[in-house]
């Protein structure tokens, strides 16, 4: 029964694609034959308008979709179950999501199409075989050819205008993680979709509250968040933690010092009795910052027993639950269980970043993680972190779309201060600012970035 349910709620996301993305439709139109590509005649139906509306007028029908049905059901005379299907749709299209990212949906239907054409033509070929048409049966599976819509498929720039509108889609280019004020200007056209990032630091220069900072960020940016823990932390550590991050309160009544501001470089701070973190109230504002009610997942495993593959499956697992992360936060990359076949440890991190790679890639998500820098990082007073401070194998650089370098003397180490540079970046389109950002916060209250400035 969970399966066909699956099934159906598949559909029904690529249908509502069809009707309401302009980039969908038109990809799919592009594969759309006489007899359709889904396995329901209703759904046929109306793929079959979709399509047609988007020849003519190049984009989704939209609202349209009810004067195209209204059109038809005057004038059929098709069964009453499929009029009813048809209408059973679209009374539930208003209540149904249609934020879904183009590039997942067209995955889902490249993925759908090709199990119900394999089906198809596996059964016309038993039919065949049956009838001891061998040949033909042979033939019909040698010609099979694939649906190919999401990632790894082909496309021609030169004929298919829809492949432009799908690489400048607003949401795609969107940052899904945003910092105000100068660490804001310094991190901008960052954090996107498909990408993969890491903060790289010395041990002890808070890694870990960067990243637990990162993904409240993105949960109140009203994305789905996961946070993976490695084996760093246990589940209740990471719990206290993120409440006090979410409330502004430590763990016990303490005097925290607070950055107000900068004067000549140097932040300015008041001193303030914190009380503490209540549970509470942690559970009532993490609520406040969602989305919706469980777009924030907390998954915690001992000590190199999570793996990449192991965060694909848990993914993949959610997925057909309907739960889909727009950012994964992994804490952190080093303590992950090894990788691939090879016994060679420097092969193995490089598959690991590989694999962290491709899993921004092919979930259409973002992915941040951490990692440490070698020992040449430490003592390296006011210096900056760069590509010599890699720890294991420097192919990691390779592989991430940003590294970012936290850089603490001990000085700024009491004064919760830190300078993050980038170490590497793919892109970066405002070469005129400086390479780095110094930034101010409370680890008391789990927040490394309370103000910034250059």
């Amino acid at each position: 029964m969970r399966k066909e349910r699956y099934d159906g709620s598949i559909l029904r996301k690529i249908l509502v694609g069809m009707v309401t993305n302009d980039v969908v439709v038109a990809r799919i139109s592009t594969r759309w034959g006489v007899a359709g590509l889904f396995d329901a005649k209703w759904a046929n139906l109306v793929g079959t308008w979709c399509v047609d509306f988007s020849k003519k007028h190049s984009k989704a029908p939209g609202a349209n979709i009810r004067d195209l049905f209204e059109h038809w059901a005057n004038h059929t005379s098709s069964e009453e179950e499929t009029v009813k299907a048809v209408e059973e749709f679209l009374v539930a299209l208003s209540d149904t999501a249609t934020e879904e990212e183009t590039h997942h949906i067209l995955d889902l239907a490249s993925n759908y199409f090709n199990k119900v054409r394999m089906k198809t033509e596996i059964d016309q070929a038993s039919i065949e075989l049956e009838r001891g048409f061998l040949e033909d049966a042979q033939n019909r599976l040698a010609n099979l050819h694939k649906v190919e819509l999401g990632v790894g498929s082909f496309v021609s720039p030169g004929i298919d205008y829809e492949v432009w509108q799908q690489a400048f889609e607003q949401e795609t280019r969107r940052s899904l993680v945003t910092y105000p004020g100068a660490v804001g200007e310094f991190f901008s056209d960052s954090f996107v979709r498909e990408e993969f990032y890491s903060f790289m630091g010395p041990d002890k220069t808070g890694k870990t509250t960067f990243l637990l900072d990162f993904a409240y960020r993105a949960l109140r940016n009203r994305n789905k968040v996961v946070f993976f823990d490695s084996g760093d932390s246990s589940q209740d550590d990471v719990m206290v933690r993120l409440a006090s991050r979410v409330t502004g309160c430590p763990e016990f009544e303490m005097e925290c010092t607070l950055p107000t501001g900068w004067k000549e470089g140097r932040p300015e701070t008041e001193v303030r009795v914190l009380p503490p973190v209540n549970p509470s109230e942690g559970f009532k504002r993490l609520v406040r910052a969602s989305r919706f009610p469980g777009a924030f997942r907390l998954s915690c495993h001992p000590n190199s027993s999570l793996s990449v593959s192991g965060i694909g499956s848990i993914l993949a697992d959610w997925e057909r639950d309907g739960w889909r992360p727009d950012v994964v936060v992994i804490d952190y990359a080093d303590i992950l269980a090894p990788s691939g076949n090879s016994h060679d440890p420097l092969e193995q991190i490089d598959e690991t970043w590989k694999q962290m790679r491709r899993l921004s890639q092919s979930r259409h998500c973002l992915v941040m993680t951490a990692t440490q820098s070698n020992a040449a990082a430490y003592g390296k007073e006011k210096a900056f972190l760069g590509r010599q401070h890699f720890s294991g194998r420097k192919t990691k650089l390779a592989h991430v779309n940003g590294m970012i370098g936290i850089n603490v003397s001990e000085e700024e180490r009491r004064e919760h201060t830190a300078r993050l540079n980038w170490v590497v970046r793919r892109k970066m389109r405002n070469r005129n600012r400086s390479n780095h950002v110094q930034v101010v916060g409370c680890f008391d209250i789990e927040n490394p970035i309370i103000q910034s400035t250059w």
